[in-house]
Formats: structure tokens, C-alpha cells, sequence
């Protein structure tokens, strides 16, 4: 599958829409160019046409640029259905990226008559993270990095995370800000290991780290979930080995 930057490159007539990407919707024609590329200032949504399209037609929409957690390009069919991993192959929606999406049948109208043939996307989640204990602290602000390619997510937190555990430890550290729908799981799914540490315990050993259907990423002391010790001032769970998280959104 050609890059965005081998499909422009080619001469594929395309238009970059500076000045639309800020809110609200736009809707594509038949005469509209096939490669449609937005700078991004806010979210936006663009709606795919259905009049005069044929089976097999092919766009390219793009997203140069948005701003984390404010910006994204939400792709629809005419009816306003969003093309998603179970709608359309993959999502087609993004952040900066590109998605290359074709018509199943002739005057398609709502999602399931596109398929989205590749889509890729980067961005960053800002999050915070807590324990589930009773009375545990809240870590300070941490960037989760991810990358989605095709139906594959890879996310990295960008420093440790040291969460203070409660009276009664805590099971398990998660991000207080959910990641988009479109990088979630259809099923809850484990994603690997983690070097965790209880530096009141002053133990590091392989915990588990889990990425539910909701966005939200849990890391457990240990795979079989063992509570982090308790002490209300220094009982702290270190997420410190979490450097790659990766998952496909179809397990």
C-alpha cells in the first residue's frame, strides 16, 4: 500500500484545505478532488459523498496536522455513520495520519458500503494515573504515545509513573483519561509485561499490563495481581518498565 507522501508525490490530484480545518462538518462531492488533506485547529468531521460515486472509487483523506486531545478528523458515510474497525476493515477516522477508503457499491450511503484499505495515525493521550486502593494518590500529569497502523496500536507512557499507595494498597495503576474509541480493543485483551516496583516492598518483578475495551490501561504488581503494599506515605507502585504497549483492535 503506497504512503500518503508516495500518492501525493505521484501527482494525484489533491486539495489541501487550510482553511477548513476547523469545526463542524463538510460534505465531499463526486467533483471534488479524490485526495483531501486538512490542517487541523479543532475536530472536525467530513462526510464521504453518495451521489454519482461508483463501485471501486477511491479517497485519500489526510490530517497533516491536529492538536492532541483537541483535533481529529472524524470520517463518515453520507448518513453520518462513522467508518470503524467493525463498519468498514479498520477505522478511518484520525488525528495525523491518512486513511485511503473505496466504495463497496455504486451511491454508497452508510458505513458498511466503504472500506477503509489502510489508514494510519499518531497522536497522544494526556492522562493522569491512580491506584484503586482505599486512599491512593494521583500521579501528575503523564503523555501516553501512540501509533495505530491499520488495525495495530503501539503506546508508550512518556516518563515513570509513581503512584502513593492507600490503607489498603492498590491492586492496580490505570490512566484516568481513556484513549480514543477508535485504538480500544473489541475484547478486554493482556498486551504483555512490565517491569513493576513497590519501592515500599522494595520489589521489582514482571507485572502484568492489561488494555480494556473502555481505554483504559491497567498494570498489575504481578500476574496474579498481588495489591501493592500498604503504607499511606510510601507504599508507591512504579510503572517503570512500561516502555511499548502493543495490541490489534480485533482480538
Amino acid at each position: 500500500m503506497s504512503s500518503l507522501a508516495e500518492i501525493l508525490g505521484k501527482g494525484v490530484p489533491g486539495n489541501v484545505r487550510a482553511s477548513d480545518g476547523t469545526g463542524g462538518t463538510l460534505t465531499l462531492t463526486r467533483d471534488d478532488y479524490r485526495t483531501q488533506v486538512f490542517n487541523l485547529t479543532a475536530a472536525k468531521a467530513v462526510k464521504l459523498p453518495t451521489t454519482g460515486i461508483k463501485k471501486g472509487e477511491t479517497f485519500v483523506i489526510a490530517a497533516q496536522t491536529g492538536v492532541d486531545g483537541v483535533s481529529h478528523l472524524t470520517i463518515q458515510a453520507s448518513d453520518a455513520s462513522e467508518l470503524t474497525a467493525a463498519t468498514s476493515g479498520m477505522p478511518a477516522s484520525i488525528m495525523r495520519g491518512y486513511s485511503v477508503i473505496q466504495a463497496l457499491i455504486d451511491t454508497p450511503v452508510t458505513a458498511t458500503d466503504w472500506v477503509v484499505l489502510d489508514s494510519r495515525e499518531n497522536g497522544a493521550t494526556l492522562t493522569t494515573w491512580t491506584g484503586n486502593g482505599t486512599g491512593p494518590s494521583t500521579s501528575g500529569t503523564n503523555t501516553i504515545y501512540w501509533q495505530r497502523d491499520g488495525l495495530a496500536v503501539t503506546a508508550s507512557p512518556q516518563n515513570t509513573v509513581v503512584v502513593t499507595a492507600g490503607s489498603s494498597g492498590t491492586t492496580k495503576l490505570f490512566n484516568n483519561t481513556a484513549l480514543p474509541t477508535r485504538l480500544r480493543p473489541l475484547t478486554g485483551a493482556m498486551i504483555g509485561l512490565a517491569t513493576v516496583r513497590d519501592n515500599n516492598a522494595n520489589v521489582n518483578q514482571p507485572g502484568a499490563v492489561v488494555i480494556t475495551t473502555a481505554g483504559v490501561i491497567e498494570c498489575y504488581r504481578d500476574l496474579i495481581q498481588t495489591a501493592f503494599s500498604v503504607n499511606n506515605t510510601s507504599g508507591i507502585g512504579t510503572l517503570s518498565g512500561l516502555q511499548i504497549m502493543r495490541w490489534h483492535l480485533l482480538v
